[in-house]
This record gives structure tokens, C-alpha cells and sequence, in this order.
């Protein structure tokens, strides 16, 4: 969000924006007979079974995104993915298509490569099991196998989805609502700073979670 912002926030957007529509027509394609998804997926579109209402319903829908990408500034940028769609029948992700490489670039522009390093890359090893040392644990003849997602990791996951949520939150009152800051700052003061700091409890009795 913040490097959207950054520079060149319209361009962006609709790299984004494009990204969503096309993402969006594959998906709804897969259940409408007849369309180029559907025969290219035989088996995914073989698990819809749809009246003749909702499958209108979709292709008006599909008519709609695509009287949208043919459409300025749009049908230039929608130009921009369909060689990788073509061939690998998927989408790049679209800050590539704009023009960047990986989300490390993007950190590396911001100036934030250690939250990159230190945040987002084990999360994501963790999130896609690609981090054997969060699952596996050995010692001697003995092996213990973690689950991917530890309930009493939860407390940590929900405080730093706070502070990432709050920057987020006041980015954009900086770019858009400037003068709402000051409001910001004085409700989290009075209203969630105290909730916020608070030591989270996990009780992790079975079928019973609390925090």
C-alpha cells in the first residue's frame, strides 16, 4: 500500500484494478459452457451445475469486465497480460506487469528490505510450508511434526495484523484525508491503545479458544 501510494498511484491502481477484473473472468468463465476457460479446465467446470438464470447472470457479468478492459487506460494495461495468459494460462502478478519484479524490489524501494527479510519472508515460508524448521523438529531418533498454523502463535499473528491494519489505516488518511489525522491519533489514544497493549491470553483447552 505504501509504495502504491508512493509514485505513480493512478497507474498502479489500474494494474491492480485490471488484475482483479481478469482474475475475476477467468473464475466466472469456468462455469459458463461454451467459454474458452471452461474447455481448457474440463473438470473444474464439470463440478457446476447451474440453471439457466445464474449462467445469464454470469455472462452478463462477463460482458461487463470485458466492455470494461477494452475501454482507456485499461485495454492497454489488460494488453500487458495476455502474453503470459496465453501461455501459461495464468496471470503474472500485477506489479510484475507494471514493472517491477518481486515484492523484495518493491521492499528495496521503500527502504523496508529488513521487514521484508524479517516479516514477510518467513511468514510466507511458513504460510506455503516451504520452512521445513517450522514444521519439523528432530532430535535424536525423535521427530516431531508441528502444525503449520499454531494456536498459540495467535496472539503474536493478531498483534502485528493491528499494526500493520493501523499503518494502513493511516496511510491512507495521509494521502486522502489529511486532515482527519489528528482525529485518528486522538481515537486510538482514547479508544484502542489500551486494548491494544494489552497481554493476550490463549486458552487452548480442547474445542475452547479464547483471547
Amino acid at each position: 500500500m505504501e509504495w502504491l501510494l508512493r509514485a505513480d498511484t493512478d497507474a498502479k491502481v489500474n494494474h491492480l484494478y485490471v488484475a482483479n477484473l481478469r482474475q475475476r473472468r477467468h473464475w466466472q468463465s469456468l462455469a459458463v459452457p461454451g467459454t474458452p476457460q471452461a474447455a481448457a479446465h474440463p473438470e473444474t467446470a464439470a463440478h457446476f451445475s447451474l440453471d439457466a438464470a445464474q449462467i445469464k447472470d454470469l455472462t452478463d457479468e462477463l460482458n461487463r469486465i470485458n466492455t470494461i478492459l477494452t475501454q482507456p487506460p485499461f485495454d492497454a494495461i489488460n494488453a500487458k497480460f495476455e502474453p503470459h495468459y496465453a501461455s501459461r494460462g495464468f496471470d503474472e502478478p500485477w506489479y510484475k506487469v507494471y514493472g517491477v519484479s518481486s515484492i523484495r524490489k518493491i521492499a528495496e524501494e521503500l527502504g523496508r528490505l529488513k521487514e521484508y527479510q524479517y516479516i514477510y519472508s518467513p511468514f510466507s515460508g511458513v504460510t506455503h510450508g516451504s520452512d521445513m524448521w517450522k514444521s519439523i523438529e528432530m532430535g535424536g531418533q525423535h521427530i516431531e511434526m508441528n502444525p503449520v498454523r499454531e494456536p498459540e502463535n495467535i496472539a503474536k499473528a493478531v498483534n502485528l495484523a493491528v499494526t500493520f491494519a493501523l499503518t494502513v489505516y493511516r496511510l491512507i488518511l495521509k494521502e486522502y484525508r489529511h486532515g482527519e489525522e489528528e482525529n485518528f491519533a486522538r481515537k486510538y489514544a482514547s479508544e484502542w491503545r489500551s486494548r491494544f497493549m494489552k497481554q493476550y491470553k490463549v486458552d487452548l483447552t480442547p474445542n475452547v479458544m479464547t483471547i
